[in-house]
């Protein structure tokens, strides 16, 4: 357990199991409302995917260009002073991509955001820039135009 390192976010890393116990189970967002005081924004939790999964656990989960992806890491994004679960988010995967890299000694990782709409988020680490490139796909959920008066 942790927090980013802005303090926007509390960091909650679970077992494979503890994670998935969240996954049909109700969250009290009242209580994440009210929680801890040391973070800002949300709360995110994880869990490190291991690398040996059942062929069962594996749905062929194919990019675009037609690479296999491999998941390493799961996570949720809990925002509940905005809104109560980010249904597929880049933000929490700019500080989940450097953390399981560093765990895994990889450049890139793959998480998963197990929401109810969900998403695939690949985490490619760019150190020399201190940057993290994220790829995925997007839904638009707002468009318009801003008009500036000069």
């Amino acid at each position: 357990m942790g927090v980013t390192k802005d303090r926007e976010d509390l960091l909650v890393e679970l077992s494979v199991e503890g994670f998935d116990m969240l996954g049909g189970r109700s969250v009290d967002y009242d209580a994440l409302k009210q929680g801890w005081n040391g973070y800002t924004e949300g709360v995110i939790i994880c869990c490190k995917v291991p690398e040996k999964l059942d062929e069962s656990d594996q749905d062929g989960r194919i990019r675009d260009d037609g690479e296999e992806l491999s998941i390493d890491f799961c996570s949720r994004y809990f925002q509940p002073k905005l809104r109560n679960e980010d249904p597929a988010s880049g933000w929490p995967h700019c500080a989940l991509g450097p953390y399981f890299a560093g765990q895994l000694g990889k450049q890139r990782v793959v998480g998963l955001q197990s929401s109810d709409r969900g998403g695939i988020v690949e985490c490619v680490l760019k150190e020399s820039e201190q940057k993290v490139c994220i790829v995925g796909a997007a839904v638009t959920t707002l468009a318009g135009k801003t008009l500036i008066s000069i």
